[in-house]
């Protein structure tokens, strides 16, 4: 492999990230316009429809930099952003003002604070003003099918020094199997409060350091193993109680929200780090997104290629001939695998090396090789698709 024929995702002699520096043919790009992606210092950015995805970039009038303001590259440098297609089930989303989001207790609701992006009035501060009585905002999404399948649902939360009072966030499944947790918006503390329900129940909590327009924020998400139920309502309680693990009516207090999501058939670690979806009347489905490169910068006859990459989730990362099942890099010529251990939501300086004459091919992370694997001459046919989903 000759990294003059080939070399992408890097910036150019003036700090503009390049899809493709060096190669023949145009790169295409399946992407949703107004796909959120972080930039450099965490703050999310709307992207163009089918524009490169970058992910970590410097922008400045519309432009993806892989510098710094003074020209010193980015560490890391920005990437290209690969993804699945995934649902939001739940409407209004962020605008908890909505009917969709059925009010108990005589809190409010106002549309009124800085979003994700950091745009005014796109994310919902909720409060709980009644020491008398608790305040909920639930948003149903019953009747669901009965079954023992697992689903997520995903809550953005702007981060705050606020330890007086504990947001409340769940799911009720069933009167009978409902799962809670006290979130501290500080630390990213998670207390369990209630987990009464046949089915399994799991937690997280992840820093976003520039959401909320650079003022920082959580992605917390919560996973639940249906049992069988029909019901699924995500919820969400201002001050739960000022004691984490303790519920208690009589606190007040407020919080703000960027943004719900839920995820059906979808476990944490499948959610977790993706792209934010917003949803207005509709729930929203996006496009699996992906990077398609001319075939022509690819010879099948011998040649190695390096790139480094962070998957959250196992799928392909090039095509059909390299990607991860299970815990496992693998390289494929579609007879024959190489194979090395992966972990995810962690960042792999990556090789793959080919030789037809040789009849072999082998995997390289993070500068340790596979054992060489048998090669049957063919890596390749049709176009270089970079995180192309596994369902094609």
């Amino acid at each position: 492999f000759n990294p003059l024929v080939w070399h992408a995702a890097y910036p150019d002699s003036d700090g503009v990230m390049q899809a493709q520096l060096i190669g023949s043919g145009t790169p295409t790009f399946n992407v949703d316009a107004g796909l959120l992606l972080p930039d450099y210092q965490g703050v999310y950015v709307a992207i163009s429809e089918d524009t490169p995805p970058w992910h970590g970039a410097r922008w400045s009038g519309g432009v993806a930099y892989g510098t710094d303001g003074s020209g010193d590259p980015l560490d890391p440098l920005p990437s290209l952003y690969g993804a699945p297609s995934y649902t939001n089930s739940l409407t209004y989303s962020s605008d908890l003002t909505n009917a969709a989001w059925v009010k108990s207790g005589t809190g409010t609701a106002a549309l009124d604070a800085a979003g994700l992006t950091g745009a005014p009035n796109t994310a919902t501060t909720i409060t709980d003003s009644d020491s008398g009585g608790e305040t909920k905002f639930q948003n149903s999404l019953s009747p669901i099918t009965a079954n023992t399948n697992t689903h997520t649902v995903r809550f953005f939360l702007l981060k705050d020094s606020n330890t007086t009072r504990f947001p409340e966030l769940g799911i009720y499944i069933n009167t009978a199997c409902r799962a809670f947790i006290h979130f501290n918006t500080q630390t990213g503390a998670i207390t369990e409060v209630a987990s009464r329900c046949a089915g399994t129940f799991s937690y997280e909590a992840n820093v976003l350091h520039g959401a909320f327009g650079g003022a920082g924020g959580w992605e917390v998400l919560i996973q639940i193993t249906n049992a069988n139920y029909t019901s699924f309502v995500p919820s969400i309680e201002p001050a739960g109680g000022s004691v984490a693990g303790t519920i208690s009516s009589t606190v007040t207090g407020s919080c703000v929200v960027g943004n719900v999501e839920a995820h059906f058939n979808k476990t944490i670690a499948q959610v977790r780090g993706s792209s934010p979806i917003l949803t207005a009347a509709s729930t929203v489905t996006t496009t699996a997104i992906t990077d398609v490169h001319d075939s022509g910068n690819w010879v099948d006859t011998s040649g190695g290629l390096y790139c480094e990459v962070t998957l959250q989730v196992a799928q392909n990362i090039l095509s059909t001939f390299l990607d991860v099942s299970g815990s496992t890099f693998r390289l494929n010529d579609g007879t024959n695998t190489a194979t090395a251990a992966w972990v995810t939501n962690t960042a792999y300086q990556l090789g793959i090396a080919w030789d037809a004459s040789a009849g072999t091919m082998a995997i390289n992370v993070d500068g340790t090789w596979s054992s060489n694997a048998t090669y049957d001459g063919t890596l390749l046919a049709g176009a270089l698709d970079i995180f192309r989903s596994p369902a094609g």
